[in-house]
C-alpha cells in the first residue's frame, strides 16, 4: 500500500480504499490452514545448530484470522483518520475533527 509515498490526501485515501478492498477479499476467500506443515520444517537444522541460545525457541501460535482481520481493519481506520486530518493546518482543528471522525 505504501511502497511509495502518497502524493496527497486523495492519493492516500485511494490507497487505503484499495487496501480495504483487498482485506475484504481475504476475508471472503481465506486460505485453508495447512495442518501437515510444522514450524520446524522451515528452519535449516545446520543453521539452528550454529545459533548460540541458552533456551529453546518458543513456539508462538498466531492469533485467529478474525482477530488479524479486525486488527488490520482498525489500522486502516486509523490511517483514514490521519489522511482526513492531514488537510488541517491548525492543531486545534485536529482535536475537533478527530472527535467528529
Amino acid at each position: 500500500m505504501l511502497a511509495t509515498s502518497p502524493k496527497n490526501k486523495d492519493d492516500l485515501l485511494r490507497r487505503i480504499a484499495a487496501a480495504r478492498s483487498a482485506l475484504f477479499v481475504m476475508q471472503a476467500f481465506p486460505s485453508p490452514a495447512s495442518v501437515d506443515t510444522s514450524i520446524q520444517d522451515v528452519f535449516d537444522p545446520h543453521i539452528g545448530r550454529q545459533l548460540q541460545m541458552s533456551t529453546p525457541i518458543r513456539v508462538i501460535d498466531p492469533p485467529p484470522m478474525e482477530d488479524t482481520f479486525k486488527a488490520f481493519s482498525s489500522l486502516l481506520d486509523g490511517m483514514e483518520q490521519v489522511a482526513h486530518l492531514a488537510g488541517c493546518n491548525k492543531l486545534a482543528t485536529w482535536k475537533v475533527r478527530a472527535d467528529v471522525l
